[in-house]
């Protein structure tokens, strides 16, 4: 341990060696031939590595960079050793030129090492005719695709001319890069004409320009392709339909943003298209009238039988009495009952034939009907039935007239009354209650009973149903209610109930504003 303490210690000391020139019998020629062929070697030595580094440093792609680092290393120790060599003549050194050698020995392992793992990775660098050679391959390659695009760009450019559709390039800036052919259906300019030029400077008219340049700032900044239709004047002054779609390009390489407009003229289509749409409108319309044609028709046949069933009942029960009554003044005052049953009987059937009478196209007219008159009528219709019953009707109209088709208005009205009395409660004396009222944009009308109601949440749905009976009566038919629901939404209306088993019901009519002035 001493003895390697003391190494390091001195080691720059000369006490313990003398100068070369004092050991063994060096002869002049001897001596400066061993030194200075030390030092030229030396200095090759340091020569070489200057230029390992000028190279490294030039070559940022040096393949194994790494073992040209460790050669410098191992050349500059080389050098080195030699150097001391030469001087140990007369500074003898000995202990540096051991440390320096070391140094070398380990350098010179470590490079030997790495050039062993290095070479089979060199073994497979290509040579220089071996690049060449790959070079001329490609570059053959190259011509042969150029060859092949050039061809391409011609068919291309061939098909795109010869669409019929107008495809057009343009920047950022709306300025035209490429038209095809196609322009000059609609304009006489040459497509030449339209390149580096902006809708601006070609006087399209505001609306188109407006449109494309629209369109184009909105597919460009999304991003994404976009179809819109153009009705517009084209610059022949002709009326024309296109659907133009929108293809942002994207190009890295240019500096302003790319897009290709394609116009598709569909005018015919869209002509077509108008007129097969006027004709399934002319269709539906048809089919509309025979679907109402048919409705008015079963609405007909239910009103007569219903709304003529009761009076004719009443009727013959009063005739009934009359031959049964002995009383002078009791008899007379039944006819005279019947007369005006009979008397509004007469005047139903009248007003039933001059409706089925009227033209289709004026089936929907509107007449000034006073509800006070339209109800009157009803009640004297089934005067027979409130009588016995003992039945109070009362009305409060704040509007007083509706524009309605009088027979409907009666048959509502005869049919809400109706059920009132056929499904009175046998607990209570019967009431029923009309009234009128403004409402938003028409007139509502109310009705409230106190009879037996309905479970709405069981019956709701089916309230309004043809042939649906809620309460045994074998006198009940399920139509009343279909009918009066089919005549109010006839005429755009429309009919609402609410009612609780036990609690009467109550129905309320929106009949729209016909603009009538009620006090």
């Amino acid at each position: 341990m001493n003895t390697i303490q003391y190494f390091f210690l001195n080691l720059f000391g000369t006490d313990d060696f003398p100068a070369r020139w004092f050991c063994g019998k060096w002869s002049d020629f001897h001596g400066w031939l061993y030194i200075i062929s030390n030092l030229v070697v030396w200095m090759s030595y340091f020569a070489i590595p200057i230029s390992l580094i000028y190279f490294v440093i030039k070559r940022d792609d040096l393949p194994m960079k790494r073992v040209f680092v460790l050669f410098i290393f191992f050349i500059l120790f080389c050098g080195t050793t030699h150097f001391i060599d030469a001087i140990i003549f007369w500074v003898p050194v000995y202990r540096l030129n051991a440390v320096m050698l070391f140094f070398t020995a380990v350098v010179s392992s470590i490079t030997a090492f790495t050039m062993f793992s290095e070479i089979p990775k060199a073994a497979q660098l290509k040579s220089p005719q071996q690049l060449q050679k790959i070079i001329d391959q490609r570059t053959q390659e190259l011509q042969e695709a150029n060859i092949e695009l050039k061809k391409s760009r011609e068919i291309f450019k061939k098909l795109v001319d010869n669409n019929p559709d107008v495809i057009s390039r343009l920047d950022e800036d709306y300025k035209y890069l490429f038209v095809n052919k196609s322009v000059n259906t609609y304009s006489d300019l040459d497509p030449e004409s339209y390149v580096g030029k902006t809708h601006e400077e070609l006087s399209y008219p505001e609306p188109t320009r407006d449109f494309l340049e629209r369109n184009i700032d909105k597919s460009l900044g999304a991003k994404q392709i976009i179809k819109e239709k153009l009705v517009a004047v084209d610059q022949k002054n002709i009326k024309r339909v296109h659907e133009v779609v929108f293809v942002p390009l994207d190009n890295a390489y240019e500096e302003k943003k790319e897009i290709i407009t394609i116009a598709r003229d569909i005018t015919k289509e869209e002509e077509a298209k108008e007129a097969l749409d006027e004709k399934i409108a002319q269709l539906n319309e048809q089919s509309e009238t025979l679907r109402r044609q048919y409705q008015q028709l079963e609405e007909f046949s239910y009103i007569v039988s219903h709304n003529l069933r009761s009076p004719a009942g009443n009727l013959t029960a009063l005739y009934q009495i009359i031959d049964e009554e002995d009383d002078p003044d009791t008899k007379a005052m039944y006819f005279e009952n019947a007369k005006k049953v009979a008397f509004n009987l007469k005047q139903t059937i009248e007003d039933l034939t001059e409706v089925i009478t009227i033209k289709l196209a004026k089936d929907y007219e509107y007449a000034e009907v006073s509800l006070s008159d339209t109800l009157q009528k009803v009640k004297d219709s089934l005067k027979n039935e409130i009588t016995v019953k003992d039945a109070e009707i009362k009305a409060d109209f704040k509007v007083s007239k509706v524009n309605f088709n009088k027979v409907y208005l009666e048959s509502i009205l005869q049919n809400l009354l109706t059920n009132g009395l056929k499904y009175a409660d046998p607990k209570r004396k019967p009431k029923v209650l009309f009234t009128s009222e403004k409402a938003a944009e028409g007139v509502q009308i109310n009705y409230n009973d106190n009879g037996l109601g309905l479970d709405m949440a069981k019956h709701g749905e089916k309230l309004f149903k043809l042939n649906k009976t809620f309460h045994g009566n074998k006198d009940a038919r399920g139509v009343g209610l279909f009918i009066t629901k089919n005549q109010i939404e006839s005429y755009g209306g429309s009919i609402t109930a609410k009612s609780e088993e036990g609690n009467g019901m109550e129905f309320s009519i929106f009949l729209p504003d016909q603009n009538l002035d009620n006090d």
